[in-house]
């Protein structure tokens, strides 16, 4: 398996941070469209706690690529200043 290159962990990147504002747009949007009832706080709530689960998830993700591109760059700048 080919290691990735920079670009494509700042693409892997970017598409995780989207999906985290489209995990929180998503979870707005259904606690908006629940009926009130008696049982409507807790299923807010339940959404809400999924969210934030779901996010510091991609957050964690997104962590890894970050330091994994970050090793990548340096590698690279090894590389080329061992071979100038």
């Amino acid at each position: 398996m080919q290691e990735p290159t920079t670009t494509l962990l700042r693409i892997a990147m970017k598409v995780l941070n989207k999906l985290g504002k489209r995990i929180n747009q998503h979870a707005a949007q259904s606690v908006r469209q629940i009926s009130p009832s008696r049982v409507a706080g807790q299923l807010a709530g339940q959404i809400s706690e999924n969210s934030i689960e779901q996010t510091k998830r991609v957050q964690e993700i997104t962590g890894l690529l970050k330091t994994w591109h970050g090793e990548l760059e340096q590698r690279r700048r090894q590389y080329v200043s061992h071979h100038v």
